[in-house]
């Protein structure tokens, strides 16, 4: 639902959330052809509270190929503005009812191994862990609400 999966771009999130999620490949498809769409994409996210970095795992032949495209864009996001890093964030799996359950574990298992954090699989399509997902930006907004940050 927060995900334009046509065009796998950045997207607003749920209503009320002033969340962003993320395509993987937009850091690709984007920033490196135009540089004026990027800079209005990027001064956009300035009045986000936090991120969903939403990483389409069937595109991703191997481990490393998803966790290359978060650093591409978390890169992409603190070269803009070092204060992006400081945002709350959630790293979520897409797609995942199109790969196997061990390569779920495996993705799982790499990002928390090579950057300490934690992802969140999920599919639109089954609508797997999709509640979790609502509760986790939920969550964020008090969090950013008790920390006196505007939504």
């Amino acid at each position: 639902p927060y995900h334009n999966s046509h065009s796998n771009t950045w997207s607003d999130g749920p209503p009320g959330t002033n969340s962003c999620s993320c395509g993987c490949s937009w850091s690709n498809r984007v920033c490196s052809r135009r540089e004026r769409p990027r800079i209005q994409f990027l001064k956009h996210l300035e009045r986000t509270n936090s991120f969903l970095h939403l990483v389409d795992c069937s595109m991703c032949p191997e481990p490393f190929n998803a966790l290359e495209n978060y650093i591409i864009v978390r890169q992409e996001l603190e070269k803009y503005n070092p204060e992006f890093c400081h945002k709350l964030e959630t790293i979520c799996l897409t797609k995942v009812d199109a790969i196997s359950n061990d390569k779920v574990e495996a993705l799982k298992k790499y990002f928390k191994d090579n950057l300490d954090k934690n992802v969140l699989p999920i599919s639109s399509q089954s609508y797997s862990n999709l509640e979790i997902l609502k509760k986790i930006l939920v969550e964020h907004k008090k969090i950013n609400q008790k920390q006196g940050i505007q939504n």
